[in-house]
């Protein structure tokens, strides 16, 4: 899309406390644990294209990925 030929991307998940301002838009309070998720996006050039950063309510939230086999390669 637009041109840009992804090449790789990191992607992180991780636990984190809540601070003030993401627990008001949660509609939570602060300082309960949350699933913090990143993920780096590079171009076939190396240079990032992508960065997100999300902050989900754990008891909210499930996360679940597809792993692609050698024998049988995503896309």
């Amino acid at each position: 899309m637009y041109g840009v030929r992804l090449s790789d991307a990191e992607e992180g998940v991780e636990t984190a406390l809540a601070n003030p301002c993401e627990a008001e838009l949660l509609s939570t309070v602060a300082c309960l644990p949350m699933m913090q998720l990143s993920r780096r996006s590079h171009d076939t050039d190396g240079r990032p294209v992508e960065w997100i950063g999300s902050v989900h309510h754990g008891s909210r939230h499930k996360f679940a990925a597809t792993l692609p086999t050698a024998d049988r390669p995503s896309g």
